[in-house]
Parts: C-alpha cells; sequence; structure tokens
C-alpha cells in the first residue's frame, strides 16, 4: 500500500462512513438551535464559542483520527492569503447585491451584526468571531467533510462543504457569502491543506469585523 500523500488521499482507507457524517450534520444542525440560546444567554459571543465547540469541533476532532496525515499540495499560506484578499471585495458586492434583492422581499436581521456593532471590544471580537470560527469550522467543514466526500469527488466535495456551512450559518442573509468563501476555502483545502484554511478563515473574519468597524 503506497504512502499516503495529498495526491494519493485514498491510499489508506477510513471508516467514516458518508451517510453517518450527513447524519452527524443533521444532529450538529439540532445542537446549534439547541444549546446557542442556552450558551448565549449571559454572554453572547462565548455562546457561539461554546455551541460551536460541542456540536462541530469535538466531533470533527474525533472524526480526523480516522484520517491519515497528508503532505501540502503545494499552496502555502502566503498564496492562500492573497486569494482570500483577492476574493473578499468581490463577495462582499455580490452578497451586498444578494442583500438589497433579499431586504425587498423580507425583513433581514443579522444577529453577528448587531453583536459586532455592539458594545463588546475588537479584541474579544477577534478572538470569538474570527480566531475561534476560522479553526473549529474548518476542521469540520473542510478537514472532515471536504476530506471525506473528496474521495468521491473532490469538486462535488467543495461544493457539499460549502453548502453545509452555509446551511449552519442558520439565517436566509447569512447565507450567501459563506457559501461563496466555502467554495473558496474547499479549493484552498484541495490544494493547501487544513492550515491554509484556517489562516484563510481568519483573515476573512478579521477583515469582515475591520471593515464593519470602520466602514
Amino acid at each position: 500500500m503506497g504512502r499516503t500523500t495529498e495526491t494519493n488521499p485514498i491510499s489508506t482507507p477510513t471508516k467514516i462512513n458518508s451517510i453517518g457524517l450527513l447524519w452527524w450534520c443533521v444532529l450538529a444542525g439540532i445542537l446549534f438551535l439547541l444549546l446557542g440560546p442556552i450558551f448565549s444567554r449571559s454572554d453572547p459571543l462565548l455562546g457561539i464559542v461554546l455551541t460551536e465547540a460541542v456540536a462541530i469541533f469535538a466531533p470533527a476532532l474525533f472524526f480526523r483520527r480516522n484520517f491519515p496525515s497528508k503532505t501540502n499540495k503545494g499552496m502555502g499560506l502566503g498564496e492562500a492569503a492573497l486569494l482570500t484578499v483577492a476574493v473578499f471585495p468581490i463577495i462582499l458586492v455580490i452578497n451586498g447585491i444578494f442583500l438589497d434583492a433579499l431586504s425587498r422581499i423580507i425583513l433581514l436581521e443579522n444577529q453577528n451584526l448587531d453583536l459586532l456593532r455592539g458594545d463588546v471590544g475588537l479584541f474579544k471580537q477577534i478572538l470569538t468571531m474570527a480566531l475561534a470560527p476560522a479553526i473549529m469550522e474548518e476542521f469540520f467543514f473542510r478537514g472532515v467533510l471536504c476530506e471525506r466526500f473528496s474521495r468521491r469527488s473532490p469538486r462535488g466535495a467543495v461544493v457539499l462543504s460549502a453548502a453545509l456551512f452555509a446551511l449552519f450559518h442558520f439565517e436566509a442573509q447569512n447565507s450567501l457569502a459563506p457559501f461563496l468563501f466555502g467554495l473558496v476555502l474547499g479549493y484552498i483545502y484541495l490544494y493547501g491543506g487544513l492550515k491554509a484554511c484556517i489562516f484563510s478563515h481568519f483573515l476573512y473574519n478579521f477583515s469582515s469585523i475591520l471593515f464593519i468597524h470602520f466602514f
């Protein structure tokens, strides 16, 4: 049996069942809806972190034990950063057009946006809404879901993980941007690995926070 690398991702079979992962996504979504309001009563930002830790991060660490270690395909952190900076304004414009059209149909409410515009300190926002989600979400959506399904269809895995990533934001007005960026993150994962995805996700979240604060 050959050495496991990025170019030979199926040299070591995984015990993780694809259907089982999809069922866990359903369960994780239920946990989000049930635990989120409970954890967020005293501190909304900390509540988001705790909910993600229970629903997706802890399971992701368990699932990742079944995956072999893999070498980087060639995309470094610098390239991932450049790609993130390049797509950020594009996604911003497309999402703005989407929100403008959606606002003509339904009343838009964005809990995360309200939190960012609140009295919470910038440093705490960066930790709880940029760094923590980047780590926990990437371990699950790219490190587990995209990894597992890429063994059947890399392109399909990118689209599926991006769609589930968008659904886990649980708001219609906060779905298109995560989906579009999820596609980018899936591409980065296939060619740069999990570390590049985490760095890209953090950079994107960090840029979003600064954009809302200053613009």
